[in-house]
């Protein structure tokens, strides 16, 4: 499902990586990858505390990790753009 969600979102050349190698359901280099372009795209947009936490959130873990944190952002920066 991730994989589906990052070619279908198609944030940059990572995620047309990974559309171009397909939605296999391996959460391997290449979709970690394009997590984390996800996750730069997503902080660079998502403002104020919200930001702040998501910046922890990575500091805390590996970049490249969809966990929590890397949701809520996303789906506010998602909802930012309607």
């Amino acid at each position: 499902m991730l994989q589906r969600l990052l070619i279908q979102w198609n944030i940059g050349p990572e995620a047309r990586a990974v559309a171009e190698a397909g939605a296999t359901g391996i959460y391997g280099p290449l979709t970690e990858r394009a997590v984390a372009e996800l996750q730069d795209v997503v902080v660079n947009a998502v403002k104020g505390h919200e930001a702040w936490k998501l910046a922890q959130a990575l500091l805390r873990y590996a970049k490249g990790s969809w966990g929590d944190a890397t949701k809520a952002a996303t789906i506010e920066y998602l909802g930012s753009l309607r």
